[in-house]
């Protein structure tokens, strides 16, 4: 009985350990490719995510983006960078963690944001580095940034990544009914886009 026991203990504490390597070589593997910005094809996101979205979006997705009124589409610096899929899923889970409550054009203006800093000198140089500095966003802080993405928010990184920006260039936003920091006064408002405020 005690052999056999022991046989047991044995096989489930080398199955257990067995997956934990797995897991282990996917978390690496996957940051590895976040870090990089290499994509499985070998050529910038921005492109295959446009051609994505032109594929795949249609008229649902052009309404969507037409209806961004004070939208403003630029060609942004990204497009000499090369992105990840797992860039576009990180901007989109941020998306969904910080405005998932928020309508489309919310969830855009708050990927905006995002790329605006990615592309501004004074924040980091990668979707990655912005949305995981310290204390920077919420939706990682919280772990919110592991909720199910909804297409909405996977649409809406895609537009903002293409450089759609309703919020004319923020760097900043925050919810005036939440927030506390004593560093949003500080902040030249632009613009509000439902329940948030965005800031340079």
């Amino acid at each position: 009985m005690t052999g056999q026991h022991n046989k047991t203990s044995q096989i489930v504490v080398g199955t257990a350990l067995f997956l934990v390597g797995l897991i282990l070589l996917f978390t690496i593997s996957y940051v590895a490719a976040v870090q990089s910005g290499e994509t499985m094809l070998g050529k910038p996101l921005l492109a295959a995510a446009r051609d994505q979205a032109a594929d795949s979006g249609g008229a649902q997705e052009e309404a969507a983006v037409k209806s961004l009124h004070t939208g403003k589409t630029r060609e942004t610096t990204l497009q000499g960078a090369k992105l990840s899929p797992a860039d576009v899923l990180i901007l989109a889970r941020v998306i969904e963690g910080e405005a998932g409550g928020e309508p489309f054009k919310g969830k855009v203006a708050v990927g905006a944001v995002i790329i605006n800093r990615v592309e501004d000198e004074r924040f980091p140089d990668s979707i990655y580095k912005v949305t995981h500095q310290p204390g920077a966003f919420y939706a990682v802080r919280k772990g919110t940034i592991r909720h199910p993405i909804s297409e909405d928010a996977l649409r809406a990184a895609k537009e903002a990544i293409k450089g759609v920006d309703p919020t004319g260039g923020a760097l900043y936003f925050w919810n005036p009914a939440k927030a506390t920091s004593s560093w949003i006064h500080n902040r030249h408002v632009i613009t509000r886009i439902g329940n948030h405020v965005f800031a340079i």
